[in-house]
């Protein structure tokens, strides 16, 4: 008998020498900077123990190194990893590589003085108990899968009880426990929609760190902690989706660390017509194009120069948002605290405090003069620039765009380029939609 495809079946034994269990250490949501989703083509994620180089990171090499495998639902994950500190080293094209040094996992991980504890056991025999103290939460895990969490009633040198018999065997070979965290609520849990709750203890807790609730429904929920409000409470951004009020939900530290790294796309990345752009191109002392060169606008972007010199900033709405001066409609009268504190933050010009402000009858021109002192701005024919002219010589241009019928006047941007920390000034404004190209940057 002959089979036109190969035989195949759903149907499988899993013995006992086949089952592997590994526990998660390290979970990475890799992101791309411009679009604030997952990366546009496959991504390489190593590891290698240690705080690395940035160039070690990019030398082709496998040694030393261990790669992340993506789970279904997208993150980079590594398994049984000692609580150690490591460098992640990521590529994709078209985005720069980067490093991230994680200081290791938060797990801590205990050795049994012999054979684990037996079904219906109440104790065990540890190599070190020196770490723990009565209270303290242990986890035990079997080849099988089996797990079960004991919380420490007595320590007697190296043996360590707990209250209640254990319902699964932990003395084969390759059974493990180690400490978790478990923490008590101060009065009840979290219902549903809330994003903070009071707890007994939170000395050992720090922002950033991921909890898990979970109730005697099966609901689980993991968050980030990002704040720590005086001695008892912890706060985290999504609110919850279950409810975790009922007698016998409970909350624990993971043991693992979830982080998101985000990608910056390099000048070749292709970026949709109307995006608002800013290129440039920058040459070291030596006259050649100047690799790695550090791109910033403060408290805003961050990037770098590729092997080329070349470099790209992008913008969205956001961006202009955080820009937006004041509107010329409203000068003179409420946006004129705004005008002013712009002028005297970046021109030092601490006479319009108490200035006089008038504007022309057509609306093109505002004068600002307090005694000798005088500025003047100006807006253009087509509306889409206004003019500075300060009294002492000095000029500048601002970007104007119509919204809701109003003209508003944005800042221009103030790049800084850095090589071996000597550092150079560029300003320019953004037209939304379009692309500025700045001249050649030398240093």
């Amino acid at each position: 008998m002959t089979y036109k495809w190969p035989y195949a079946t759903d149907k499988f034994t899993a013995y006992e020498g086949e089952k592997h269990t590994t526990r998660l250490s390290m979970a990475l949501w890799i992101v791309d900077d411009y679009t604030g989703k997952q990366p546009l083509n496959q991504v390489k994620v190593r590891m290698k123990e240690g705080d690395i180089s940035d160039e070690e990171c990019d030398i082709k090499t496998k040694e030393g190194f261990f790669n992340a495998v993506k789970n279904p639902s997208g993150y980079h994950i590594f398994t049984d990893l000692p609580p150690r500190t490591y460098s992640c080293c990521i590529e994709s094209d078209p985005y720069f590589p980067e490093k991230k040094t994680i200081s290791g996992t938060k797990d801590v991980i205990l050795e049994f003085d012999g054979t684990g504890p037996g079904q219906d056991k109440t104790d065990t025999k540890l190599k070190d108990a020196s770490i723990l103290k009565i209270g303290d939460s242990v986890e035990f895990r079997n080849i099988t899968g089996d797990v079960e969490q004991r919380k420490i009633t007595n320590i007697l040198e190296k043996t360590i009880s707990w209250a209640e018999k254990l319902k699964f065997d932990f003395t084969a070979k390759g059974s493990t426990i180690r400490v978790i965290r478990l923490l008590e609520f101060a009065i009840g849990g979290p219902a549903k929609d809330m994003n903070s709750i009071e707890l007994k203890d939170i000395s050992r807790l720090e922002k950033g760190d991921i909890v898990e609730f979970q109730n005697l429904r099966g609901d689980i929920e993991q968050r980030k902690i990002t704040d720590i409000i005086g001695n008892q409470t912890i706060v985290w951004a999504e609110k919850l989706k279950f409810d975790f009020t009922a007698k016998g939900s409970f909350l624990r530290v993971l043991s693992y660390i979830i982080d998101e790294i985000y990608l910056k796309p390099r000048p070749s990345y292709p970026f949709p017509d109307n995006t608002t752009l800013v290129r440039g191109l920058v040459f070291g002392p030596d006259n050649l194009p100047a690799q790695k060169a550090k791109i910033k606008i403060q408290d805003l972007k961050e990037t770098r120069t590729n092997e080329n010199g070349d470099f790209v900033l992008y913008f969205d709405e956001s961006d202009f948002n955080g820009l937006l001066l004041f509107s010329w409609d409203k000068i003179p009268g409420s946006d004129n605290e705004k005008l002013i504190g712009f002028l005297k933050q970046n021109y030092d010009i601490d006479w319009v405090e108490t200035a006089e402000i008038e504007k022309t009858a057509d609306d093109n021109n505002v004068s600002i003069t307090k005694d000798e002192n005088s500025l003047s701005l100006k807006l253009n024919d087509e509306k889409t620039k206004v003019t500075l002219e300060i009294d002492d010589g000095r000029t500048d241009e601002f970007v104007v765009r119509k919204e809701k019928d109003k003209l508003n006047i944005f800042s221009n941007i103030i790049i800084e380029v850095e090589i071996n920390s000597t550092s150079k000034i560029v300003k320019t404004n953004l037209e939304k939609g379009k692309t500025m190209i700045l001249e050649k940057i030398n240093f």
